[in-house]
């Protein structure tokens, strides 16, 4: 009979193992959505293999910790909690830093394009009057020649 119970912890396994502590440590890296996806979950596994290489001589060699499963799984686990911790530390403080930016509003589209129409307006207005008021100088000097 197939144990599916097995076959489930298999599968989670290998995706705590291959993914989740990369991926919490790409969160914490790039907090901000500047990567693809596919990006994403390609970094995620290059970095997962490394963190959990890293981990276990880590804790093997600096620690002195027995290279058990649970030692493995708990020091993982803990990596990967720093770095959620990390992250949300860090989308806190980028949230507060545009609060104090941008006074704790940000523009939409729409107002940022009538933002931009206006300036071009203002920048019309005045290319405007100084375009009347050279012609008024020329049309006095012309008077003045001519008088």
């Amino acid at each position: 009979m197939i144990d599916i119970l097995g076959i489930l912890r298999v599968i989670f396994g290998l995706l705590f193992l291959f993914f989740v502590p990369g991926f919490a440590l790409l969160l914490a890296i790039f907090p901000k959505k500047e990567l693809s996806i596919a990006e994403r979950i390609g970094f995620s596994g290059a970095l997962s293999i490394v963190a959990d290489m890293l981990t276990v001589l880590f804790i093997d060699l600096v620690l002195h910790i027995p290279t058990t499963a649970l030692n493995i799984v708990l020091s993982l686990l803990t990596l990967t909690a720093f770095a959620l911790i990390i992250w949300r530390l860090e989308l806190f403080f980028l949230k507060l830093k545009e609060k104090e930016r941008g006074g704790g509003r940000r523009e939409t589209r729409e107002e940022e394009g009538k933002g931009v129409e206006t300036q071009r307006g203002k920048w019309e207005g005045e290319l405007r009057k100084k375009k009347e008021g050279e012609s008024r100088k020329e049309t006095e000097k012309r008077t003045e020649s001519e008088g």
